[in-house]
């Protein structure tokens, strides 16, 4: 595996501290999955647009023209009611 890290920037940033040899390796180890985790995120990233279009397409697929019978009568009266737009505001 490639150094990720410049050791020497990293030596001068942690000046007032004694780290090991092992501190780099294992620096540029969490760096390296770091990359990983979001070149992964990056992949499964799918553009808004993207999915506006296949959610589209699937649904008009999966849409059956399906016709009312006009013949039966309804099983369940109609009780929906429209309210005034006022009721719904808080004063």
């Amino acid at each position: 595996m490639s150094d990720l890290i410049v050791k020497a920037a990293v030596k001068d940033a942690l000046s007032d501290h004694n780290v090991s040899a092992d501190f780099y390796d294992a620096l540029n180890e969490e760096v390296a999955e770091l990359l990983d985790d979001a070149a992964e995120r990056a992949e499964a990233n799918i553009p808004r647009r993207t999915v506006c279009h296949e959610l589209i397409t699937q649904l008009t697929r999966s849409a059956s023209p399906v016709e009312p019978n006009r013949d039966a009568p309804a099983s369940e009266p109609d009780t929906s009611a429209v309210k005034p737009v006022q009721e719904f505001r808080t004063p």
